[in-house]
């Protein structure tokens, strides 16, 4: 399956594109703690939180500009651990004001191989 971000388990492969979360994006927490992240992420997506993720290197947009980064590494194989890589980096964003303080994540979009378009809530 290219381009595809896999999760290990029985049932048929899904990619990130083929979930939906809850979780915003905000730069006013900050100051939250890593592990308060991730149980925060737990609690807010009970199914989906444990998948377990191939490792490989992704590419992620953001949906409104032309931003994008790439994800080489993330501590941990589960999806929460994905999300709070993903949660770092864009805080990084946020921090030099290259997108908005507060983005609600709506999905991901797979655009090509092992990348991905985030779109946000308006």
């Amino acid at each position: 399956m290219r381009g595809r971000l896999k999760f290990m388990s029985k049932s048929k492969p899904k990619t990130i594109a083929d979930l939906s979360f809850n979780w915003t994006f905000d730069f006013q927490q900050s100051d939250r703690e890593f592990d308060d992240a991730k149980s925060e992420f737990r609690k807010l997506n009970d199914d989906i939180h444990d998948l377990v993720i191939v490792k490989k290197k992704y590419k992620f947009f953001i949906s409104y500009s032309n931003t994008s980064f790439q994800v080489d590494y993330f501590i941990g194989d589960r999806l929460t651990d994905l999300i709070i890589e993903l949660d770092y980096k864009i805080y990084c964003l946020q921090l030099d004001e290259k997108v908005s303080k507060l983005l609600i994540l709506d999905r991901f979009e797979l655009i090509g191989k092992n990348t991905f378009r985030i779109h946000f809530k308006e």
